[in-house]
């Protein structure tokens, strides 16, 4: 492998056929966040290039690595905007490539809009996004994993409780791969059980329960979901516990 690419940190970007057509590579892309400069590793070049200034003036080029006397990107302009409710900056860049191609960025969302030139001219906008757990805007219409309607569970998991702490109730979740009889019961600290949330038979999946303790005093208890599994020889019962705190 090539010195670089084992010394430094890149992001694969899958390219689409047209991009594979144009570059005949995958696009390997790593960010300085100390300078704002995203860099592209080329295996053509065995090397890497400037790809994108994140911190670039108005006017300011990017010159193509092949051809240094030409721009690669233009930042045409800066201005403020309003988007997704809030006040923000809007980045226009202009691509100077056979694909008359461009694209804008807003500060603190990212890759804003995109326009493509071939096959009679694409545009693509952002419409919303999540960060740090946030919505911004509209996701209604876009679908990641976590909207499958029939993900692959492949394990047994017991999520930890939220809230935690918490007063008076509190949700607890947890997944099965497979079809079992399952219980899921609340302890105190002293091993004493104080409820039964679950005890049945459950197919394979996610579940949630919510759990009331405005009848039982604050302090730590512990729940516990035990099923059998059918899947092992033996009929191994997978059993997890997790601590939680009632504050009253």
């Amino acid at each position: 492998k090539d010195t670089m690419m084992q010394s430094k940190n890149y992001f694969v970007v899958e390219n689409n056929l047209l991009t594979q057509m144009i570059f005949e590579s995958r696009m390997f892309l790593r960010v300085d966040s100390t300078s704002g400069f995203v860099y592209r590793y080329w295996e053509d070049l065995n090397g890497e290039f400037l790809f994108h200034n994140l911190n670039a003036e108005v006017g300011d080029t990017i010159p193509y690595p092949l051809f240094p006397e030409e721009p690669y990107y233009v930042l045409l302009s800066e201005e403020p905007i309003s988007f997704l409710d809030n006040e923000t900056f809007i980045r226009n860049y202009i691509e100077n490539l056979p694909c008359g191609c461009g694209h804008s960025l807003i500060r603190g969302y990212g890759l804003a809009s995109a326009h493509f030139n071939e096959f009679g001219g694409s545009d693509d906008y952002l419409k919303g996004c999540i960060i740090n757990g946030v919505l911004y805007g509209d996701t209604s219409s876009v679908v990641g994993v976590a909207d499958e309607p029939n993900p692959i569970l492949t394990e047994y998991k017991l999520e930890q409780n939220y809230p935690n702490p918490f007063n008076p109730s509190t949700k607890i979740s947890w997944q099965s791969p497979v079809g079992s009889w399952q219980t899921l019961k609340i302890f105190d600290v002293l091993g004493r059980e104080v409820a039964t949330l679950v005890n049945e038979y459950r197919n394979a999946g996610k579940y949630e329960v919510e759990f009331d303790a405005s009848d039982i005093p604050s302090g730590v208890y512990f729940y516990q979901i035990k099923a059998d599994d059918p899947s092992t020889s033996s009929g191994q019962s997978f059993v997890e516990s997790k601590k939680m705190l009632l504050l009253k």
